[in-house]
């Protein structure tokens, strides 16, 4: 039992069902049995999946019917079917949890891009932050806001894609000071992916229906 328990399966869905990560079922049983402080709700449920029955009693796993988020009372009693994992505790047998779902929590994992020049580049739409013009890579440069000789970093918040002549104009002032103060609002840090499990990475045969498409 331990063996399967600290098998990192069990997938885990925030509150609008999109994936977030996988999670042994040890940690996913005690998500699903404890009490958040703050909402008095666990912060997480056992999801409980309804699929098409065979005509040998089987069950077609690609064929889902049903699925609703159960309290822990009713996971403790649902049946162990043949498409199930389960839990051996001595005198009886739970239904293992492959899939639980969030109760509150809607956020969904994200991919910050690494900053670099190219990342700068393709922020400013290889376009000048000044003039908005479209540059080739012959025309383009980086830009500091507070120039590295005054204590300036390489930094999202810093630095901007803009007309190399423009940038050699500039020399040390700032944007401010150079009157391109509407530069200053395009400095921003990129918003981030979402990183969604994929159907490739399917631990349970239960878990496609909720796994984005390649």
């Amino acid at each position: 039992m331990s063996e399967l328990l600290n098998k990192q399966i069990c997938l885990a869905l925030n509150k609008n069902w999109m994936s977030l990560d996988f999670r042994t079922i040890k940690k996913a049983v005690s998500d699903i049995t404890s009490i958040n402080p703050q909402t008095g709700e666990p912060p997480f449920m056992f999801l409980d999946l309804t699929f098409a029955q065979n005509e040998d009693g089987t069950y077609d796993t690609n064929q889902l019917l049903d699925a609703r988020p159960v309290s822990v009372e009713v996971w403790i009693g649902l049946p162990i079917r043949s498409c199930d994992l389960s839990i051996n505790c001595g005198k009886y047998e739970l239904r293992a949890p492959t899939i639980i779902v969030a109760t509150n929590y809607d956020k969904v994992n994200e991919r910050k891009p690494k900053f670099s020049p190219e990342a700068v580049r393709e922020r400013d739409n290889h376009r000048c932050v000044v003039t908005g013009r479209a540059l080739t890579p012959d025309e383009g440069d980086l830009g500091h806001d507070i120039a590295r000789t005054k204590g300036g970093r390489k930094t999202w918040t810093n630095i901007g894609y803009m007309d190399r002549r423009l940038n050699r104009l500039m020399g040390t002032k700032s944007f401010e000071e150079m009157g391109w103060g509407h530069v200053r609002a395009k400095l921003k840090e990129p918003k981030g992916s979402k990183v969604l499990i994929t159907a490739d990475q399917i631990k349970h045969p239960s878990q496609i229906h909720f796994l984005a498409r390649n």
